[in-house]
């Protein structure tokens, strides 16, 4: 577990719900990212699941006993895995991936194409690699996190958009991940 000034240290990742979806399942393992924290593997992340455009209405049975209706990409916190491994991703001028482990490729749900783009060229990216998933079975609203406040990480949490309140209570989730306490 990463700590920081004493306190653990955890991250908190944004999430499209379907690639939520593919997380659960267990199909995809490596999420790409084109930053990552700077605290050692491995660490904590909290599964945030972004709310979708299509609101299309689906019916669940998350405790037994009721179905629960919620709408596509549920604007919560749904799960928690460990990440025991990052992997920089180096994208050339032509578009080509350095040290890029190709086994690798189908756990990231993505095609070759799809993470140079999304990382860039020129650029360098993040494989984070996901162990231990963890899936709530009632999903925790974001204001139940807080915000690691004035560490050494703050500008970074900073520059990622996060607004919190006097108790350090997150309100908004970030664009991509931030830190946060471990909970």
């Amino acid at each position: 577990m990463a700590i920081q000034n004493n306190v653990p240290m955890s991250i908190l990742l944004s999430i499209k719900q379907k690639y939520c979806e593919l997380i659960a399942n267990g199909k995809k393992t490596i999420e790409i990212r084109k930053t990552c924290p700077k605290i050692e593997t491995p660490f904590k992340c909290y599964i945030y699941e972004t709310k979708a455009i299509n609101r299309n209405s689906i019916i669940v049975d998350l405790d037994g006993d009721m179905p629960t209706t919620y709408s596509r990409g549920r604007g919560k916190v749904i799960g928690e895995f460990t990440c025991d491994k990052i992997e920089k991703i180096k994208i050339f001028e032509n578009g080509n991936i350095q040290n890029w482990n190709f086994h690798g490729l189908e756990k990231t749900c993505l095609s070759y194409e799809q993470i140079a783009t999304y990382i860039g060229v020129n650029k360098t990216g993040y494989a984070w690699y996901i162990k231990d998933l963890k899936l709530y079975k009632i999903p925790n609203d974001i204001t139940y996190y807080k915000q690691c406040h004035k560490c050494e990480y703050f500008e970074l949490c900073n520059q990622a958009e996060l607004s919190c309140s006097g108790e350090h209570t997150i309100h908004r989730p970030p664009q991509s991940w931030c830190y946060v306490r471990t909970m």
